[in-house]
């Protein structure tokens, strides 16, 4: 008797490992995976930064021509830049895109605004 408690609770324990190692498994994957919650949040954060980088340009140069070929805009994010107005669009996971341009227009659209020059 003793030692089929003694078997019952390496199996029971055996069993709690497997599941935690699971749990953590997943929670890694979802944290950590090209589309995961960390990933996310350093593309927005890149997007804001592309944003105010935008405006800087502006700032510092008569126009915006050159904006997308002069600061480092990542891959993922769409640029356009016209002589008086610039856009930026961002792919959103839950659908939709993240837009922001010259005239300080700064949120979600349903779809792309393609080559324009403002978001909307």
């Amino acid at each position: 008797m003793q030692k089929v408690k003694k078997y019952l609770h390496l199996i029971a324990q055996g069993i709690f490992l497997g599941i935690f190692s699971a749990l953590i498994f997943i929670l890694a994957q979802s944290l950590f995976s090209s589309d995961g919650l960390l990933q996310r949040m350093y593309r927005q954060f890149e997007f804001t930064n592309s944003v105010q980088a935008a405006f800087a340009f502006g700032k510092r140069h008569p126009t915006y021509d050159g904006m997308c070929s002069d600061n480092v805009v990542p891959e993922y994010i769409q640029c356009v830049a016209y002589d008086d107005s610039f856009k930026l669009e961002m792919p959103r996971p839950e659908g939709g895109f993240y837009c922001a341009d010259s005239s300080g227009f700064n949120g979600a659209l349903n779809e792309s605004a393609g080559i324009a020059p403002f978001c909307q």
